[in-house]
């Protein structure tokens, strides 16, 4: 995700998590690595991954991450058609609010 510690080292899409602080994380859950992966913002974490054929080792400074659960942006050649993204993984009460304010922004350009 933009903008998280992660994506500032590097990481990419398809890497794998072999190692969380030297502890093994074969056969491991998801939920187990990510508990590993978390931890308090500002301490760091040291991840191997597999990248292709490489193994890479790197750290990450832990930070809280703000996911955004409503983004809209207006189409660059043509200002009469807008995009709004909802994040379907988390229904939060705000979410609405924020659909709503993308969408009247939309609405505000086009005039």
């Amino acid at each position: 995700m933009k903008g998280t510690p992660a994506q500032k080292i590097g990481l990419q899409e398809n890497d794998a998590i072999l190692k969380v602080n030297g502890e093994d994380m074969e056969g491991k859950s998801i939920s187990y690595v990510v508990s590993k992966v978390r931890g308090e913002v500002g301490t760091d974490v040291t991840l191997t991954i597999q990248r292709g054929t490489q193994e890479l080792e790197v750290k990450i400074t832990r930070a809280k991450i703000a996911i955004e659960t409503v983004k809209g942006t207006v189409d660059s050649t043509d200002a009469t058609i807008g995009f709004t993204f909802k994040s379907t993984h988390l229904l939060k009460k705000h979410c609405k609010k924020k659909l709503k304010k993308s969408c009247n922004r939309f609405t505000r350009k086009r005039r």
